[in-house]
Formats: C-alpha cells, structure tokens, sequence
C-alpha cells in the first residue's frame, strides 16, 4: 500500500517539476531561510542559532521529512537561498526516488517528505498562476523589442573584479531591490564598494559647484544635475582606529578616460577626474552635463560578506558590455521625466514612470543574460514588508 502511495506522489510531484521547468520564472519564486548572518565584528559568516527542543517519535519523523525536502529545494536552488538558474527540477525529482526504499520507517520518512514537497511546490505553483500571468504594464515592451537590446551580457559565478554588475536576485527586496551595483573596489580579503546604477534621484547639485567654485559661462545649463542614489553607505571612518565620520563624496562616472584623475571601471567607463581638468573641457564644449552620473553614497561589503552572498544568490555577478548604454539610458529617462513634470504642470510624473526609468535596466541584464533568467523579470516586485 505504501509502495503505491509513494509511486502516486511521485506521479504528482512530477507533474508538477515539469511545470516548474517550463516556467523559470516560478522556480525563482522557491526560497529557503536564512540559516546564517555576516557578523561586522568579526569579519565573518556566522551559524544563525536556533533552538533545540525534545521531540517524539513521529515529531523526529516528521522534522526528517522537512529537512529532506529543504535539502532538495536546495538542489533546485543550487545551493543557495534563491533561485539560480539553471537546475531541472525533474533531474532532481528523479534523484530523489532513484533508490528504492523497503524499510517501513524509511518509506514512512519518504512518504511523508513528498507530501511536504507537494505542499511547497502547489503553494509555489498557485502564487506562479497569480503574479506571473500578465507582465506588468510596459514590462512586454521590453519582452518585445530584445532583438534590439544591445547589451550583452554573461554570468561569472563567484569570479567577482572591479568591473563586474551585481543583479539583484528578483526576490530582494528593500533598497537592493531591482538594483544593478557596478564595483568600483574589491579584494575578497579586504571587501567591496559599489555603485548602484539604476537607483533613485535623490537631490541636485549646481554644476558650478561640481566642477569648480570659478564663475561658468553664460550659457551653462542652469538646470541642476541630479544626484542620484548610489547604496545606503553615506559616511566613512576618517581614519584606522577614529570613531569620526566624514561623509562620503560625490562620485561621478562618466566616458571621458583623458581627464586626469579618472580611473577605468569596465571598458569605456570612467570614475571620477581632477576637476580643474573637467571645468576646463566644459567650457571648451568638450564636457556637457548629461555625460554625468553623480552619486551619492555606495554599497559596501566586508571581507568575504559579498562571496556569502553570491552563494546565497542574493545577487547573479555578471559581466556587462555596455554599461555606459545603461547609464545614459537611465540618464535619458529622468531627463524624459523631468520635461514630463514641465508640460504637465503638476510638477510630478506617475510613480510608474519613476519605477520604470530605474527598473528597465535591470530587466535588459536579465534579459541580456538569456536562458532562464530572461524570464525572471515577470516576478513583480515585493512590497516593502516582504523584503
């Protein structure tokens, strides 16, 4: 009787692997907890501990069963907390039955560890069939023009260098959500600094006061420069062993590598100059304002917390060529929105408008990387209290 039990869950999980595999972007949506926590003090991961408690029989049965069935999530997921494609979950389903098991107890176990599958993957199935049905409005746009996406890309793994873009897993929420950070600084043993690219406007600043405090010319742009979001790092320790803090300054990428002081990100992408070098070449015309990103604040990372992280999947470490398309791409919107709020008049644009000019470059990465991760970006993006 059990024998015909177990052959007629598998039926059903099978069933339902096959539906996972012909629909990536429902295998992104499996996770599992968080079982570790990077201690700043210690410069390490750390074991997240949790309570022992006395169980019986059939609760130690039943704790088997789930441990069972969050270890092959786990092989779904490879072997991170989110989805990274690309594993067969029938390839794992498989795995899972491919040894008979004649021992009561142990049929038991199995038994019970398929109907708890059952439950992840129908629960997982039925939220597919809800949010992933019809792509969010203006999401089919970029489905449909991908032929034309210039922006190619491919995953490296764990191989992290100053140059690679972090893409946030479709499951992070919070400030990282939707966000592509682009490291300017990393040595595993010393820890990470990046951008966020795609981030929100969060104040202006004079042109002037960027590149000089000597007066511009008559025609300068009297618009401010926006200054957009680049990570909640916002002060730094002034020096080893100082508790004060200083704030972070203004970064500035940008395309001209013949200023002085400007230092390579990724190919024809720049960081930074000597700003008596840039004023210089505005006024010769050289230099105009929409050739700047200016951020403030960065996204930090301690020694090895970025690799943890990667193993997580919080984030798919990619190699992007065409970063500088992204920038200007993200520059080009917000320059859109802003002649949007003149003509309207109401001095705002749609919070739809202002979600797209930040998340549209993160669905051409996904997209640029093709396979499953093209899908991912139909997961709509959490609400705040489910990041």
């Amino acid at each position: 009787m059990d024998g015909e039990v177990v052959r007629s869950l598998y039926r059903m999980l099978y069933r339902g692997a096959r539906r996972l595999d012909a629909a990536p972007a429902s295998k992104a949506l499996l996770r599992l907890p968080c079982t570790d926590r990077y201690d700043f003090s210690k410069s390490r991961w750390v074991d997240i501990p949790h309570l022992d408690s006395e169980v019986d029989k059939d609760g130690q049965r039943k704790e088997t069963a789930d441990q069972l069935a969050s270890r092959h999530l786990s092989s779904i997921l490879g072997g991170g907390l989110l989805y990274r494609p690309q594993t067969s979950a029938c390839n794992v389903l498989r795995e899972a039955f491919r040894h008979p098991v004649n021992e009561p107890e142990k049929l038991g176990v199995r038994i019970d560890t398929g109907f708890v599958a059952m439950r992840v993957m129908s629960t997982v199935l039925s939220v597919a069939d809800s949010v992933l049905q019809k792509p969010p409005v203006g999401v089919q746009k970029v489905a449909d023009s991908s032929t034309k996406n210039p922006i190619w890309c491919k995953t490296t793994g764990a191989d992290l260098e100053v140059g690679s873009v972090l893409v946030a897993h479709p499951l992070v929420g919070g400030i990282f959500g939707r966000k592509l950070i682009l490291l300017y600084d990393y040595e595993a043993a010393r820890g990470a600094s990046g951008l966020v690219i795609n981030g929100p406007v969060t104040a202006e600043i004079a042109l002037d006061n960027l590149l000089s405090t000597k007066p511009s010319r008559k025609d300068a742009e009297a618009r401010p420069l926006d200054v957009y979001n680049g990570g909640p790092v916002m002060s730094r320790t002034e020096r080893q062993g100082s508790t004060r803090k200083s704030p972070v300054r203004l970064n500035v990428l940008h395309t001209h590598g013949d200023l002085r002081g400007a230092q390579p990100v990724c190919p024809g992408l720049f960081i930074n100059f000597k700003r008596e070098d840039a004023y210089d070449k505005y006024m010769q015309g050289e230099l105009k304002a929409q050739d700047l990103m200016i951020i403030q604040g960065y996204a930090g990372w301690g020694p090895n917390q970025l690799e943890g992280e990667l193993k997580q999947h919080t984030w798919f470490a990619s190699k992007v060529e065409g970063v500088p398309l992204l920038i200007q791409d993200r520059l080009r919107r917000e320059r859109e929105n802003e002649e949007e709020k003149k003509k309207s008049g109401a001095g705002f644009v749609e919070m739809s408008a202002m979600n797209d000019a930040e998340e549209m470059p993160w669905q051409k990465v996904l997209k640029g990387l093709g396979g499953e991760y093209a899908e991912m970006w139909r997961i709509p993006r959490l609400r705040e209290s489910e990041g």
